[in-house]
């Protein structure tokens, strides 16, 4: 197939996607569209190869021959590099960045942007999951277009039955929540000296400033965003985070309180309130809380017999453990609060756009502006896979 006939497959793919409405016929279309990636790489890749073969028999095209080498050679990944950089393109290296960004749906009608190849973003989202423990959680989708996911309940409707009853549908996914493409945007100046360094330096040195601001921006938004703005609302529009969803739930049933005068041992009747408010099918939930709460707070707490309910890790994975459930730390969580919850079941997060990063001299201040740029959103799938404390 061309690529025109790629492009429409491919599209025609990912409508059908977002009409969908279980997580387990969506993650069937995804297999389908990666599917068809794979198979368009491997047909280019073919292509390329008959063309090598033609050429080689042909000891007059020498010319040609080193030509089509130069295009196999050229990587997305070097071509990147130097496009970050602001070094000049080659004709070969300018196609396979225009086929790159036009592939993964680059906004490059300015001429200043481009997609992050698949190995660095997914070295950076790796990064940033080991940054924000959260983020290393959630559920993550790449979905073009708009995503919905079913919301329901862990209680599902079973039953014993005699041979050849039929069973009653379960009682679960009796809603949706839909993910949207909301803008997030972070911008990092860079010195033209900067730019001097070794390519693989430089490249290094934006990937940190990438996973530092993108890493915070997502972590507060999926902890603390405020979801979409109403008619009085001052604030962009932005992915729901988990603490906004329970502050917003009728009486707040997710939500308890502490105070400066609250004892140790009212501290340990509380944690064990926090773990019975979450049903036993969630087994990745994890107390998550600042470096700060974690020791001036949950270590500090004693059961009944003065002995602390916080045990260190030996293993270093984590700072330790209450009632055997592991205790995290992630600073997107407020001050003096600490999250109870399942991030693998209890919240998703789709990226739209994928992440793009766009470019802009200013000659005045020889600096350069790169700006990091993705279409995100996320929500908490079921809000019965967390509990919140904070203090009043």
């Amino acid at each position: 197939m061309n690529q025109e006939e790629f492009e429409n497959k491919r599209q025609q793919l990912v409508s059908e996607a977002d009409a969908l409405q279980t997580a387990e016929e969506i993650n069937a279309k995804i297999a389908e569209i990666e599917a068809l990636d794979k198979a368009y790489d491997e047909e280019i890749k073919a292509k390329t190869a008959r063309e090598r073969v033609k050429n080689m028999t042909n000891p007059f095209k020498q010319n040609e021959k080193q030509d089509l080498q130069n295009k196999i050679t050229v990587s997305y990944e070097d071509v990147f590099a130097k496009y970050i950089k602001g070094e000049e393109l080659t004709a070969e290296e300018r196609d396979c960045f225009k086929e790159n960004n036009i592939r993964n749906s680059a906004t490059t009608t300015s001429g200043n942007s481009a997609v992050i190849p698949q190995t660095l973003a997914k070295e950076i989202i790796k990064e940033i999951g080991e940054t924000h423990a959260v983020l290393g959680e959630v559920r993550e989708f790449h979905v073009k277009g708009y995503l919905s996911l079913p919301k329901g309940s862990m209680t599902a409707n079973v039953a014993w039955y005699d041979e050849g009853d039929s069973a009653t549908d379960a009682s679960v996914s009796t809603s949706k929540i839909d993910l949207s493409a909301y803008d997030l945007k972070t911008n990092m100046p860079v010195s033209f000296r900067m730019k001097e360094m070794a390519t693989p330096e430089f490249l290094a040195f934006i990937k940190e400033q990438i996973v530092e601001q993108a890493g915070d921006k997502l972590a507060n938004a999926v902890i603390n965003g405020l979801g979409v703005p109403g008619a009085l609302d001052v604030f962009k529009a932005q992915p729901t985070g988990v603490v906004t969803a329970l502050e917003a739930e009728s009486t707040t049933p997710r939500v308890l309180t502490y105070n400066g005068s609250t004892t140790s041992a009212q501290m340990e009747e509380k944690i064990r309130n926090m773990l019975a408010k979450i049903k036993s099918g969630y087994k990745g939930k994890k107390f998550y809380a600042k470096n700060a709460v974690i020791w001036n707070v949950l270590a500090g707490i004693k059961d009944g017999d003065g002995k602390n309910l916080f045990i260190p890790d030996p293993t270093g994975n984590f700072p330790g453990r209450i009632f055997g459930v592991p205790v995290v730390e992630e600073d997107a969580i407020p001050d003096n609060a600490i999250l109870l919850g399942d991030f693998k079941k209890g919240y998703a997060i789709n990226f739209n756009k994928d992440l793009t990063l766009m470019q802009q001299d200013r000659n005045k201040d020889a600096e350069t502006d790169y700006t990091l740029y993705g279409l995100v959103d996320g929500k908490p799938v079921l809000t019965e896979a967390f509990v919140y404390l904070k203090k009043s």
